[in-house]
């Protein structure tokens, strides 16, 4: 039946430190749905693509910068430097970084909610 929850079921609600995850409404929901609740840290990269995708931009403009001796750069020059990192990341990069999300999950849950190192 739609709407139903089978109580036998643990649901696992993760909590990044959003206020309105603590409010009457939410925890009566998470109650009613027999969630256990994992709080994890605000924006934590462990659980965000984006993040993980973002880090790995950062360290290649790094190495650029080293590499190329970039010591000062305009607002565009940068701007392009970025982009083109960006489109250069291989499509395996990124798929990888989605695909690995399950195992991440279930290693924060084995951590109780401490930081991974990926």
């Amino acid at each position: 039946m739609f709407g139903t929850v089978d109580k036998s079921l643990k649901q696992l609600w993760l909590q990044d430190g959003d206020p309105s995850q603590n409010s009457a409404m939410a925890c009566a929901a998470m109650d009613r749905a027999n969630c256990e609740l994992l709080k994890i840290p605000p924006r934590s990269p462990d659980l965000n693509p984006i993040e993980n995708i973002f880090k790995l931009v950062s360290d290649a403009l790094r190495k650029q910068a080293i590499r190329s001796q970039i010591t000062k750069e305009t607002y565009e020059e940068f701007k392009n430097r970025v982009v083109f990192t960006i489109q250069s990341l291989p499509p395996e990069v990124i798929n990888n970084t989605i695909a690995s999300m399950p195992n991440r999950v279930k290693e924060i849950v084995k951590r109780k909610g401490q930081r991974l190192r990926f």
